[in-house]
């Protein structure tokens, strides 16, 4: 059976598939599945498993961090990558409103939760969010957002269309 016909049983049985390379997005604006595979890999993310497009084109996967243990990983239309960890978000001393941030040692547990490494230039924004420069568990160069809620976002450099 061809890999077309896999895919079109396990839609319409409801069956999740592994890694299928789909040879187009099935959503105006969204990335293709290989697309979706190349950026998770580019951010040393690793046992890709579980990966679901959403009818809004973003995409769902469970991932295996540098660290071990697992993650989820959304990643939108334009490529971005936001993990959750599943910890909790402590808010700092200073700023504990909901939304405000947290403090740093949570950011950077947050990171290294992900599996994040070589964490330098760790930074609380104005809107409680921070920002760091960090190194993939592949060993690349990333930069990692972290928002108030504890959603870390990465940019990777790689090219959203190819």
């Amino acid at each position: 059976m061809n890999r077309a016909a896999v895919a079109a049983f396990a839609v319409a049985f409801g069956i999740g598939l592994g890694p299928v390379a789909w040879a187009q997005s099935t959503t105006t604006g969204s990335m293709t599945e290989a697309q979706v595979l190349s950026r998770l890999e580019a951010a040393g993310l690793r046992n890709i498993r579980d990966l679901t497009q959403q009818s809004d084109g973003t995409w769902r996967a469970q991932v295996t961090p540098g660290s071990g243990g697992n993650v989820l990983a959304r990643i939108d239309t334009q490529g971005n990558i936001v993990l959750n960890t599943g910890l909790p978000v402590r808010r700092s001393a200073t700023t504990q409103t909901p939304g405000a941030g947290m403090a740093e040692s949570d950011a950077r547990s947050h990171l290294e939760a992900a599996g994040l490494q070589n964490i330098r230039d760790l930074t609380q924004q104005s809107d409680g969010s921070w920002r760091a420069q960090v190194s993939s568990a592949g060993g690349g160069n990333v930069q990692a957002r972290i928002d108030p809620e504890g959603n870390i976002s990465l940019n990777t450099g790689v090219p959203t269309r190819q």
